[in-house]
C-alpha cells in the first residue's frame, strides 16, 4: 500500500488534538481547588477524588503528547522517504 500525505495538512489537523491536550492540561489546574479547604466537612474525601481526576487528566496529557510526538516521528519517515512512503508508520501502532 503506497501512503501519499502533505505534512503541513497532518500537522493542520494535529492542531486539534494538540488542543485537547492543552483543555487537559488547563482541567489540571482546577482539581487542588476542588479538594480545598472552601470544601469544608467533605475536604478528605474531595481531596482524593481531586487527585485521582488529577492523574487520570495528567494521563491522558501524557498519551496526547506522545502521539504527537509519534505524528512527528511518522512525517519525518515519510519526508525522509520517496514522498510516497510504501513503509508502515510503526509509531501509529499495529492496525493500520
Amino acid at each position: 500500500m503506497t501512503v501519499h500525505l502533505e505534512p503541513g495538512s497532518v500537522r493542520a489537523g494535529w492542531q486539534h488534538g494538540a488542543a485537547a491536550g492543552a483543555e487537559l492540561d488547563a482541567a489540571r489546574g482546577s482539581t487542588g481547588a476542588a479538594g480545598g479547604p472552601a470544601t469544608g466537612p467533605f475536604q478528605a474525601t474531595l481531596a482524593y477524588a481531586a487527585g485521582e481526576v488529577d492523574g487520570a487528566l495528567a494521563t491522558g496529557s501524557a498519551v496526547v503528547a506522545e502521539l504527537g510526538a509519534n505524528v512527528e516521528a511518522c512525517i519525518a519517515d515519510f519526508v525522509a522517504s520517496d514522498g510516497a512512503s510504501a513503509g508502515a508508520f510503526n509509531e501509529l501502532g499495529d492496525d493500520q
